[in-house]
């Protein structure tokens, strides 16, 4: 505490000085062990190009105004005599190589490459502890075996006795039980003490990078480290007002810090037995309050196989099976369908007007517990995260209630000024039957989506969700590290606008009848298909929702999705080459003629000279997952090509490949004028 205090002392007396800066470069480092010796067989590891940019990129620095480097992972000052090894080089290693044409590529740590080719014209630090590196790394691997265990029981528990049974006595020779307790419950409280711990490491780490921040900040520094750290380092430096400038190198992985976020989702998950996931269900919604009458015979529901596997599923999630059998209202639809994941059961809302009163359920309090029922209407102020202005709220309202389409509001969630706007407009340019909607509701995910997921059409309530809190977290990390420089004007105009827009007209496309797979069958789309024999995929269903046909191995001219993937992955490391084998901008416009994506445009900028998808001529790499992904997406283009004109001009349409992924040029005519 008393060095905390000290540092933040320090703080303040830096503030008031001459303004300086430090640079923080985020690196993805490889592990110290790991021999780079061979540098032809270096480069095909992942964190070589991400390396070679943090280099490149501190030379920059340097040239400009910095004159110290910090290091992570060591302690102590890196100098000509310095005697650990990282990855096989020894700071001798790289002052000897340090004139030779391939030093660049040397996978070493960059500041140690950086003092062997500056020698003592430059200040280079190491600014970590070596004891809290080795607790750090302990608790690193704790945390990772320990929710090996968590997981591996978590789900095996209630669907495989034989694997539950291996798991548990492996984890038994790491842990006593104690007579009575639930090893899924220990594993869960072992990874969570190993995760404070390991959290409480990095905080500590970041005091001493801290320190030598203070030390060296006159020399404008440049720290180089792990993303983990600099959150908390940039929380301190914002306190003490030290201006500071975050470097995210190409190829850093974006989702770094994901293991953390989702272990932390399955331990929050695990309350005793796993409970299932409801759906299409207002907030607070409790099954036990649900009168088990009027119940549909098991015969007429599922077969005997089915209903015994339905039994067993019930009491692995403890859940009432006969929950799936009523029929409250006696009209033919079950109330309730059950369908699993690999990790999960959901339990779905199948009739959308479980009493027959004409209010869907999701908002209807007369099926429960009024209090229960925390969805409500969207109100005046509208949230207004982005300050937009020039927009008359109350005509933005009136124009969702003259089309009779309700903003409904839940999960703390807030309907926001800009994204509503946005979706006006869409809907006006869209030639649609409003009644085909009923409801766009700000919420927060029942499940876990991609994370560039900010809509989601669901089928059964005739709504369209929005995730606006979401959105805000990916446009605030876009905004910070792929459009820094950018101004607020040019940022919302060329990013934000088209993003909402092609996202929106995307979700409301789902939301029209339209017959994707006689359209698909005629371009382009192939795939394989059998019948649904489950009686329980049929039986007492609304008719939307009866599965007939299971279709599967999708292919679009003769190409699986995950082919596809692949071929954008070659496409951008082949395009990544070029760029660094010819960076001058002639010999790169000459050269990148030679590759198959070359595709000719008026412009001489070299983003410009290729492209994946309107060279392919596909929408979106997202949509060669299945058809009805893929009409949604020719769909969304037809409406964006409403708002934007210019975007069947090649040129415009790879600038918008390029910002938000979508070729808006391949929508044929016949199909567009509908929308």
């Amino acid at each position: 505490m008393k060095r905390y205090l000290i540092l933040l002392l320090l703080f303040v007396f830096v503030s008031c000085s001459k303004k300086n800066k430090v640079y923080i470069i985020k690196q993805w480092h490889l592990s110290p062990d790991e021999v780079t010796t061979d540098i032809l067989k270096s480069k095909t590891l992942p964190q070589f190009d991400n390396q070679i940019d943090i280099y490149r990129k501190a030379l920059k620095l340097l040239e400009k105004n910095s004159k110290a480097v910090i290091a992570e992972g060591c302690e102590g000052e890196i100098t000509k005599d310095f005697q650990l090894k990282f990855n096989g080089w020894g700071i001798q290693d790289l002052i000897e190589r340090k004139d030779l044409s391939d030093y660049e590529d040397i996978l070493a740590p960059v500041p140690m490459k950086l003092k062997a080719k500056f020698g003592d014209t430059l200040k280079v630090v190491c600014g970590d502890n070596n004891d809290l590196i080795k607790k750090n790394n302990l608790a690193f691997s704790d945390t990772k075996a320990f929710s090996g265990f968590f997981q591996r029981l978590f789900h095996y528990q209630n669907n495989d006795q034989k694997l539950y049974e291996k798991y548990l006595k492996a984890f038994k020779e790491v842990v006593t039980l104690k007579k009575g307790e639930d090893p899924v419950a220990v594993a869960k409280r072992k990874t969570l003490q190993s995760l404070s711990k390991f959290g409480t490491h990095i905080e500590t780490r970041n005091l001493y990078f801290l320190k030598q921040i203070l030390k060296q900040i006159e020399k404008n520094p440049i720290l180089i480290v792990g993303g983990l750290h600099v959150p908390g380092i940039v929380k301190q430096l914002k306190e003490g007002k030290i201006d500071y400038e975050i470097i995210t190198p190409v190829d850093y992985p974006q989702d770094e810090g994901k293991l953390f976020i989702e272990l932390k989702k399955a331990l929050d998950r695990y309350e005793g037995r796993p409970k299932p996931i409801l759906n299409q269900v207002p907030d607070g919604f409790d099954m036990s309050f649900i009168k088990l009458n009027n119940l549909i015979p098991i015969k007429k529901l599922a077969t005997k196989k089915e209903w015994e596997d339905l039994k067993k599923l019930a009491k692995r999630y403890d859940f009432n099976v006969d929950i799936l059998r009523v029929d409250r209202d006696k009209d033919g639809i079950r109330d309730f369908t059950i369908s699993t994941t690999p990790s999960q059961v959901i339990i779905t809302a199948e009739d959308p007007d479980w009493d027959n009163d004409g209010v869907p359920n999701i908002i209807d309090s007369s099926i429960g517990k009024d209090e229960l029922f925390k969805i409500s209407y969207a109100k005046l102020p509208l949230k207004n995260n982005y300050q937009t202005t020039g927009l008359d709220e109350a005509k933005i309202l009136g124009f969702y209630s003259k089309i009779g389409l309700k903003l409904l509001e839940s999960k703390g969630a807030k309907h926001d000024l800009l994204i509503l706007k946005i979706f006006t407009e869409v809907l006006r340019k869209m030639k649609l039957d409003p009644k085909k909607l009923k409801f766009l509701h700000a919420t927060k995910p029942s499940f876990t989506y991609g994370k560039q997921v900010f809509f989601a059409y669901v089928k059964g309530t005739k709504t369209i969700e929005i995730y606006p809190d979401k959105l805000y977290q990916y446009l605030a990390y876009k905004k910070e590290n792929d459009f820094k420089g950018a101004d607020a004007r040019s940022y919302f105009n060329g990013y934000v606008t088209p993003l909402v827009i092609h996202s929106a007209a995307h979700e409301i496309a789902h939301s029209i009848p339209f017959d994707v797979y006689e359209f698909a069958k005629k371009n382009g789309w192939e795939w394989e298909e059998q019948k649904v024999k489950s009686k329980y995929a049929h039986a007492m269903r609304d008719k939307d929702r009866v599965i007939d046909v299971d279709r599967y191995n999708y292919k679009y001219v003769g190409l699986t999705y995950a082919q596809w993937l692949e071929q954008h992955k070659l496409y951008l490391s082949t395009v990544n080459d070029y760029l660094k084998k010819y960076p001058k901008d002639k010999d790169f416009l000459e050269k990148v003629k030679e590759l198959k994506w070359y595709t000719p445009t008026d412009s001489k900028q070299k983003e410009y000279q290729v492209s994946f998808l309107v060279n392919r001529k596909i929408p979106s790499l997202y949509s060669m997952s299945q058809p009805k992904e893929w009409i949604a997406e020719l769909i969304a283009s037809c409406v964006f090509r409403k708002f934007y004109p210019k975007s069947t001009e090649i040129k415009e349409a790879i600038r918008y490949e390029l910002t938000i992924g979508l070729n808006p040029t391949v929508s044929p005519d016949e199909l567009c004028k509908f929308f």
